[in-house]
């Protein structure tokens, strides 16, 4: 993500963060102090990545539409 993207956003707290991932999820933080939340949020994201190529690698990936 480059910084026009972060921009783009209009966080007018700092610090800010925007996470994503490759399955398209994203979660913005602006005005976080602790590492809690940003830590479970990307443990959650890396558990759902994670569970997508497992699925995919045993039934495929989902119909095109």
């Amino acid at each position: 993500m480059g910084r026009s993207v972060f921009l783009s956003f209009q966080i007018n707290q700092r610090p800010a963060f925007v996470l994503a991932n490759e399955l398209g999820d994203r979660a913005v933080f602006s005005g976080l102090a602790t590492a809690g939340p940003l830590v479970a949020t990307i443990e959650a994201m890396l558990h759902d990545a994670a569970a997508y190529a497992s699925y995919s690698a045993h039934f495929g990936l989902p119909p095109s539409q």
